[in-house]
């Protein structure tokens, strides 16, 4: 293995989960060896470890709680390490989203001094509407954008999702088409249908 992917014994995640239940080696084993990816993935979206880790820690006990439901858990799971990764993830993100940080201003003069070069209205109205575009993904396409945005190849997520490259791209591509159909169904606009073509 690659060093940045060895077992760091340097993460601490409780052994047992909320009901007291353990957690099995190689569920930890996985997570320890996901912590480098995911701190660095909390960096990137301005979290600091201890934020990453409560991530971590808490996809290893819900996982661990699942796995004691539904025995044949893991079983199902073609790679424990990359889902524990993709888990950690979308839980990292959601505590993101959760705890966006607020930036205090004294006065109306303050507010007047932090605009600047860029236009942070548009950013902000950019970051909402690409917040509501996801809301329209369905459950895979969901999953694939969320591992482009964290830096994944195509190449990599195909190994994923045990697909070609090609066949992941294809995927997201109908997922994307389907999501941009529902969007402009809601905002009735949606096109008409062809002629001798199906709804």
């Amino acid at each position: 293995m690659k060093g940045d992917r060895e077992d760091d014994p340097t993460l601490f995640i409780q052994a047992v989960d909320e009901l007291g239940r353990p957690v099995s080696e190689e569920l930890l084993g996985a997570a320890r060896r996901n912590w480098k990816r995911i701190a660095a993935y909390a960096q990137k979206q301005g979290q600091d470890e201890a934020v990453a880790a409560e991530a971590l820690e808490a996809t290893v006990h819900s996982l661990s709680s699942v796995n004691a439901r539904h025995p044949r858990f893991n079983d199902k799971i073609k790679n424990l390490e990359q889902y524990v990764f993709v888990v950690a993830v979308h839980r990292l993100s959601r505590l993101t989203s959760k705890e966006a940080s607020v930036e205090y201003v004294g006065s109306l003069d303050d507010v007047d001094s932090l605009r600047g070069p860029v236009d942070w209205v548009s950013q902000l109205e950019d970051a909402i509407a690409l917040k509501e575009a996801v809301g329209y993904l369905d459950k895979t396409t969901r999953q694939l954008f969320m591992l482009r945005r964290s830096g994944y190849s195509w190449e990599e997520i195909g190994i994923i999702f045990d697909a070609s490259s090609l066949n992941v791209r294809s995927l997201f591509s109908h997922g994307l088409a389907r999501a941009r159909r529902r969007i402009l169904d809601i905002e009735g606009k949606s096109p008409t249908p062809e002629k001798g073509r199906a709804k």
